[in-house]
């Protein structure tokens, strides 16, 4: 057993995974959550393992605990909601941004609705392409226009939140929003900020 204290279990945890020696990590990072369950340093190491080797089931299982755990901490929330926008369960991934924004306001969670709004636009113009008839593609062109336009509002909050730390994944939406809202001035611009980056 080891000594009391959350940053020996840290430390150790870091050690252990710069040695790439991951069962042991796991055991120690096992121990220390026991001991600290609502440590979030720990949390988010656990969490990533999962995410990293691709296991997103339990992922989400760990972060339903981490999110009763601690109810107040929105980061948790933000990232079940990427999982679920990972898996294109939008519906989902919403809720859970919606519920961080609610919590705290935070960029993470405005820009994560605008991703959602966006990739859905993205879904729905899929969609639209493989329409034959004139009057039903012009339809679900509106419908995916509307939920571009939900996006923008998001993804340009998101954007005056970051200031002049430009986030690139918010200009990568930003950039394919206004490309299919076809705003080309507020396309050039976000290019332009993307090749000075």
């Amino acid at each position: 057993n080891l000594p009391d204290g959350k940053m020996t279990y840290e430390w150790l945890v870091d050690a252990l995974q710069a040695e790439k020696d991951t069962a042991r990590s796991l055991k120690v990072l096992a121990e220390g959550l026991q001991k600290y369950p609502t440590d979030q340093y720990m949390i988010s190491k656990q969490v990533n393992y999962y995410i990293q080797h691709g296991k997103r089931a339990e992922a989400i299982s760990y972060l339903d605990n981490a999110i009763a755990a601690n109810p107040t901490k929105p980061e948790y929330y933000n990232v079940k909601a990427g999982l679920y926008l990972m898996d294109k369960n939008y519906d989902e991934a919403l809720k859970l941004y919606e519920k961080s924004q609610s919590i705290a306001s935070n960029v993470e969670a405005v820009e994560g609705i605008g991703v959602v709004y966006a990739a859905q636009g993205v879904a729905e113009d899929g969609k639209a392409d493989n329409i034959k008839s004139d009057a039903e593609w012009k339809k679900a062109r509106a419908k995916a226009e509307t939920i571009y336009k939900k996006a923008e509002g998001y993804l340009e909050q998101a954007k005056e939140m970051y200031g002049e730390n430009y986030n690139s994944d918010n200009l990568y939406w930003l950039g394919i929003v206004y490309n299919r809202l076809r705003e080309g001035e507020k396309y050039k611009a976000i290019q332009k900020i993307k090749n000075s980056l």
